[in-house]
């Protein structure tokens, strides 16, 4: 699915606020005098946010960047909601289908792309939009790669490790010397477990005592981001009916096309959905066993991607009804920007 990277506590629950634009810009508003800030759509995967950042785009003439650490893999279409050929013929969109599902692709590269593109947009006259949940890549956009390098030895030897070792017995070593790090980190995630045991070994700190802090830290760029936010219950309907329906588009025939044509690499066999459909393939458990444990593991990761985007102090929220409309986001969301889009 959407921003599938797997990242326990519950996040906050939503608040219920009248609709007023005082709500909706809570967070840091631009100076006037600074330089142009980035704007964005974000929210927990299913939120509605692509559908909210097309009609966004094309009413104030803007290029979507994506915020999605899987969307960057080609041919991981139906999995990762990636915008249609149609819906990219009416808004261009920018750092998808970067490299195939088999190879590696860092926050680095990410970072690298989307400093490519940022001129070449504003040189068309276009503006910057970001779109997504992958609250890692916004963290690295907006404050900068921190924390200590690598020590090649160290992590080959955890990676064999990890590679012999039952994933919960890695994360729960990681607990024992990082708790902050192992809540943020999904059990199955073993590359950053890998990569927070191995900074550990390296420095003796905890690999959260390196990064920032957004509340207090400044960002490097500015950005103005709206995002959206649902009640658990409405959120967790929509992400069911999406699986369901991306099931029927045929999410397990794209998984065995991937398979058949190199299979996954260590990123991107972490976007959530796919790895439950290899192991329904590999007759592991049946098709609805599969379908229910990707609901189970995407309600999870929802509200640990709602953990993470709250640290971000440039987002104002809007607070989204079960039965909102398109039409009624863009107005709330155009209200909420007004300060920052450019005239038109």
């Amino acid at each position: 699915m959407s921003e599938t990277t797997r990242e326990t506590d519950d996040a906050p629950r939503p608040r219920r606020t009248p609709h007023r634009s005082s709500d909706a810009r809570e967070g840091t508003t631009p100076s006037s005098s600074g330089p142009t800030p980035l704007l964005g759509i974000v929210g927990p995967t299913a939120s509605g946010k692509e559908g909210l950042s097309l009609r966004i785009a094309a009413h104030i003439g803007a290029e979507i960047i994506s915020l999605d650490s899987m969307k960057i893999y080609r041919g991981m279409d139906i999995g990762t909601a990636k915008a249609s050929p149609e819906q990219q013929a009416l808004v261009r969109h920018h750092a998808i289908d970067l490299v195939d599902p088999r190879d590696s692709f860092s926050v680095k590269n990410y970072l690298d792309e989307v400093e490519r593109r940022l001129p070449e947009i504003r040189a068309r006259g276009r503006v910057p939009q970001l779109s997504g949940g992958t609250a890692l890549y916004l963290k690295a956009l907006l404050f900068g790669l921190s924390g200590p390098g690598s020590d090649p030895a160290i992590r080959d030897r955890l990676r064999a490790e990890a590679a012999s070792t039952p994933p919960q017995s890695m994360h729960d070593r990681l607990r024992a010397v990082d708790p902050a790090a192992a809540e943020r980190i999904h059990v199955n995630d073993t590359r950053r477990v890998t990569r927070a045991l191995e900074v550990f070994e390296m420095t003796g700190q905890p690999i959260s005592s390196f990064q920032n802090d957004f509340d207090r830290d400044e960002p490097r760029r500015p950005a103005v981001l709206v995002g959206l936010r649902r009640e658990r219950e409405d959120l967790h309907r929509r992400i069911d009916d999406r699986i369901d329906r991306m099931l029927e588009e045929g999410w397990i025939d794209e998984v065995r096309r991937i398979l058949d044509e190199g299979g996954f690499g260590k990123e991107s066999s972490q976007a959530l959905g796919y790895r439950e459909i290899v192991e329904h393939l590999e007759g592991r458990f049946s098709a609805r066993e599969a379908r229910d444990r990707i609901a189970f593991a995407t309600h999870r990761f929802a509200r640990h991607q709602m953990t993470w985007l709250r640290r971000f102090s440039m987002i104002r929220w809007i607070d989204v009804e079960p039965d909102a409309t398109v039409d009624s986001l863009l107005e709330r969301a155009l209200e909420s920007l007004a300060d920052t889009l450019p005239a038109r």
